[in-house]
Order: C-alpha cells, then sequence, then structure tokens
C-alpha cells in the first residue's frame, strides 16, 4: 500500500493464492477472486454505514453516499491457483469460489498500513481521519476532513464520508406541482 501525509491509503498490487479445488473456467475464476479481493479493499477502505446517533437512522442509506471501490481503484492483480480437485467434493472435485477473495483482503490492507507506517489502525474502515490519528498526525482541516465527527447548525452529530474527503453538502429539494 501507499499511505501519504494526509492519511490517503492505497493499494498498488494485490497477490493471492488460492486452493479452491479443480479450476474449470480459469478466466471467470479469476475475475471472480478479482472481483471479491476489490470489494474486500473496499470493506478496508471505504465502506461504512453511518448512524446518527441520536436517532439511530442510517444517514447514508443509498449508493449515492456509500462508496465502492470502482476501476480507479482497482491495484495490479497477481491471481494464482493450487488447481488442486477436492477429494471431499463430488464428481469433478471443484468448489465455489464467489466471495472468497473478499475473505482476507481488510486484514492484508491493515497488515500493509501496519508495515508502511509501523502503527497499528483496527477499525474499518481505514479512512484518513483514521490513519492521520493512528500515526499521530491529528485531524485534518474542516475542508479535507472524511469520516470525521461534526455538528450540524443544530447541535447534532452526524459521521459523514466521502471517497474524496469532502464533506457532502445535501439538502431535500421539495417536488413541484408541475
Amino acid at each position: 500500500v501507499h499511505v501519504d501525509l494526509f492519511g490517503q491509503v492505497r493499494v498498488k498490487r494485490a497477490v493471492g493464492v488460492y486452493d479452491v479445488g479443480r479450476i474449470i473456467n480459469p478466466r471467470l475464476a479469476r475475475s471472480q477472486i478479482i472481483g471479491g479481493m476489490l470489494y474486500g479493499f473496499g470493506m478496508a477502505l471505504m465502506e461504512a454505514t453511518v448512524p446518527d446517533e441520536k436517532v439511530g437512522r442510517v444517514v447514508n442509506p443509498n449508493l449515492a453516499e456509500y462508496h465502492v471501490p470502482v476501476h480507479a481503484d482497482a491495484p495490479e492483480f497477481d491471481v494464482d491457483f493450487i488447481n488442486e480437485p477436492d477429494l471431499h467434493m463430488p464428481d469433478l472435485g471443484a468448489r465455489g469460489i464467489g466471495e472468497i477473495g473478499i475473505v482476507g483482503a481488510p486484514a492484508a490492507v491493515a497488515n500493509a498500513i501496519f508495515h508502511a507506517t509501523g502503527k497499528r489502525v483496527r477499525d474499518l474502515p481505514f479512512h484518513p481521519a483514521r490513519v492521520r490519528a493512528a500515526l499521530g498526525y491529528g485531524d485534518l482541516p474542516y475542508e479535507m476532513r472524511g469520516q470525521a465527527e461534526l455538528k450540524t447548525p443544530w447541535g447534532r452529530k452526524v459521521v459523514p464520508f466521502t471517497h474524496e474527503g469532502r464533506v457532502p453538502l445535501t439538502r431535500k429539494v421539495p417536488l413541484s406541482d408541475h
């Protein structure tokens, strides 16, 4: 991983070797694992369901404010398979590999952050404010906050998060009569 002074973490390269039984379609299997690893990185770096502490409702209930990884977030992948049949599975010795790539990705990112910085970050997601706090850099200026506790003008604490590190400005727009 690469960790910059602002606490932004970028996964540069991902290597995974999987024992998933006999591989029937290597291209499909590789794509499944890459997708799983990418969403595991999303779990580690950006995905967060944010509750409102006062009323317990979710502040980001839709995908407009719930960030998931996209192609621009994808690192270089090196995926390989053991490709030995699983003798406990009937017939072909193949197993399902749908989400197995997700399993170790957040822990791998946490360990990579530790190896890059010498500091442990233990709470998901590893957004810039948490990484900066672990490094002892303190909080970011208001304009650059990612997920940080903020007070609204009416005194309610909310925890907004955006991938770009800016606080989203949202407002309800009434429907017109047209």
